[in-house]
């Protein structure tokens, strides 16, 4: 019964993780589609032309998920200063992170159900080799 609940604790954790990467490419997606509506082409072809998917990644964590934060950051890398387009970007709403994430995943409890299996484990381990 110990193996299977830690089985279910582990996979749940996996689930959890595989949810956030979705949601991380969701928000990705969407900052991208903006960007390219925002900067239009010739901006666009400058920024697209130096951004790496592992750098707007590290931006987006950098600014908390935030499209306009890393709208706007992307901008100063690619040293944008059209007012039309500062503008754009200042009109989008500030975005709580709740409102990307939703609420704070629970993740506490299966890594209390992990350590213990854990735990488990290894005092049985020790009590098989006596």
């Amino acid at each position: 019964m110990n193996r299977i609940e830690g089985e279910i604790a582990k996979k749940d954790m996996e689930l959890a993780k595989i949810d956030l990467g979705i949601r991380a490419l969701d928000k990705m997606n969407s900052i991208l589609s903006k960007g390219r509506e925002i900067f239009k082409s010739e901006f666009w072809n400058k920024i697209e032309g130096t951004l790496t998917s592992e750098k707007l990644m590290d931006i987006m964590v950098e600014e908390n998920f935030n499209e306009k934060r890393v709208l706007a950051k992307l901008g100063e890398i690619a040293k944008i200063s059209d007012k039309h387009v500062l503008d754009a970007i200042d009109q989008l709403p500030d975005e709580e992170v709740e409102a990307v994430w939703g609420k704070e995943i629970e993740t506490k409890e299966l890594d209390e159900i992990l350590d213990q299996k854990i735990e488990d484990k290894k005092r049985s381990l020790e009590i098989e080799r006596f």
